[in-house]
């Protein structure tokens, strides 16, 4: 087998998204060290989120799609991809360290003007910054010793979503309330958060978008949470390296298979959607050879992801 080599520039992104950084951890590598010039493009509104289910505050990022403001789009509405993590996705200066995102504007805004999509919105929910791992875990993650004096809320986030995010949206952008057009997904602890919601609210999200999902989650417990599955969405993309920590860090957390069982792991999370009982969903599934746990690979397997979720609807 072939050595992986060491990812120093993800460390920083793969310790905090697996949640081995905690408390400020966020705030302080999503600060920077120095000044940044932003790499956000297109028009991107920020509006602040009061959260009732957890009682506190943070933005929402969203891109709206050229033409959206034109007089003769006035009652269109659009497809719409709710993503969690919000600073990592359209700013290298608001994500972790500084160092990557996932380009979802530079992304949707190409794959819309060759018309391989039709034009959507994106909303990004920004992270609770050092409550981030408390709001989105829904289990103790196995890989830590857990220290969250509060316990856990991620079981709350599909009422975070319906109560409170998706209120504030509809309520002044239009964007479709189909569930075949209203897409959910996430990153690494984000996508478990995005997993809770298509697998508790299947009449609200239709598409899924799940990277490196954190499938350790309650050790076990999370993938028991989607077998079996009644109704499924329409579409689930899953995507996942093959080098999720590497050897090294597998190393050090005394987990030297982890990397070859998320992808074992990733591989039935595929096959219990295609498995609803009421539905049958279509599912793509990408492992990508050497990739390890951050946004630079988020990033190069957004383009074909978001195609597969809502190319359909652009023909």
């Amino acid at each position: 087998m072939q050595h992986q080599k060491f990812c120093g520039p993800c460390l920083p992104t793969m310790l905090l998204m697996f949640g081995l950084v905690v408390g400020d951890g966020f705030r302080g590598l999503a600060e920077g060290p120095v000044p940044c010039a932003s790499t956000a493009t297109g028009d991107i509104e920020i509006v602040p989120l009061k959260s009732t289910v957890f009682s506190n505050e943070r933005n929402l990022r969203i891109w709206l799609p050229p033409g959206y403001h034109d007089a003769a789009n006035a009652s269109k509405a659009y497809p719409v991809l709710y993503l969690f993590d919000g600073q990592n996705l359209f700013d290298r200066c608001t994500a972790p360290g500084q160092l990557a995102e996932w380009r979802v504007d530079e992304t949707v805004a190409d794959l819309i003007t060759r018309g391989a999509i039709p034009p959507i919105i994106v909303v990004g929910i920004d992270n609770a910054g050092a409550q981030r791992n408390h709001e989105y875990q829904p289990y103790l993650n196995p890989l830590l010793v857990s220290n969250d004096p509060q316990g856990l809320a991620g079981d709350r986030i599909p009422s975070f979503l319906s109560q409170d995010v998706l209120p504030l949206v509809t309520s002044h952008y239009r964007v479709s309330k189909e569930r075949n057009e209203t897409g959910i997904g996430g990153s690494s602890a984000g996508a478990a958060a995005a997993l809770m919601a298509l697998i508790q609210r299947p009449d609200i999200f239709g598409l899924g978008l799940l990277e490196s999902t954190s499938l350790q989650f309650g050790n076990g417990q999370l993938m028991r949470d989607t077998s079996p599955i009644l109704r499924g969405p329409f579409r689930v993309s899953i995507g996942v390296g093959t080098a999720e920590l590497g050897p090294d860090i597998s190393k050090l957390l005394d987990v030297p298979a982890f990397d070859v069982s998320i992808v074992q792991l990733s591989q039935t999370l595929a096959g219990n959607f295609k498995a609803a009982m009421f539905n049958h969903p279509e599912v793509k599934v990408t492992v990508q050879e050497g990739a390890h746990h951050g946004a630079q690979y988020w990033a190069e397997r957004f383009p074909a992801a978001v195609q597969f979720l809502y190319a359909t609807q652009a023909r």
